[in-house]
């Protein structure tokens, strides 16, 4: 199959980190759809950046400091990579739960 011509091709064939990628980005889509005529709904997430590179967990951390203002975000994660980054581009406007 050839995604230039537009042929499916099965998440199977993905990598783990582009699969999950792209499992956010349904997720983010679908949150947009469910809240596109009212009030916003929170976005819980867990462990969602696990398969990620440290590329794509930056541009998906700096995708939704951009969301955050339009609605709660809550991110359970046990990596420092995470948080560190986290730290880094929300700055004061973040607040940490360390259990």
């Amino acid at each position: 199959s050839d995604p230039q011509e537009g042929d499916v091709r099965s998440v199977l064939a993905l990598s783990s980190g582009t699969a999950d990628q792209m499992y956010l980005a349904l997720r983010l889509a679908t949150a947009g759809m469910l809240t596109s005529g009212g009030e916003s709904l929170p976005l819980v997430m867990d462990e969602v950046f696990a398969q990620f590179d440290d590329k794509r967990t930056e541009l998906a951390l700096k995708y939704l400091y951009s969301e955050h203002r339009n609605r709660q975000i809550l991110l359970f994660t046990c990596k420092t990579r995470e948080v560190e980054l986290v730290r880094e581009i929300y700055g004061d406007e973040m607040y940490f739960v360390e259990l």
